[in-house]
């Protein structure tokens, strides 16, 4: 089991230099860990890119399509205290960013 931020699932669903990487990682371990956040993170990027008119508007409706698919699949961590504690802990222990905490 590992934890994906949307820096990895966008190149599973998008081609980017990282894609051969991400697919590798996802099959060696399929169970995927992602917050509640990621995929308005995702949303993000591909929004960001079809503005960038790198992305079509069907293109960019296929990719929500194939992102709710993975959503569906992995474990989606939801806030709380619980939660809040375990960031806080692993923060003094591991060179993290927040929101990689």
């Amino acid at each position: 089991m590992r934890f994906w931020d949307a820096s990895a699932i966008v190149p599973l669903l998008l081609e980017q230099p990282s894609s051969a990487r991400a697919r590798r990682i996802l099959a060696e371990d399929s169970e995927v860990v992602a917050w509640w956040g990621t995929p308005v993170e995702c949303a993000s990027a591909f929004a960001r890119l079809r503005r960038e008119a790198a992305l079509s508007e069907a293109e960019e409706r296929n990719l929500s399509d194939r992102l709710e698919e993975l959503r569906m699949a992995w474990w989606e961590m939801t806030p709380g205290d619980q939660l809040r504690t375990q960031a806080l802990r692993v923060l003094r222990l591991h060179p993290l960013r927040a929101s990689d905490a």
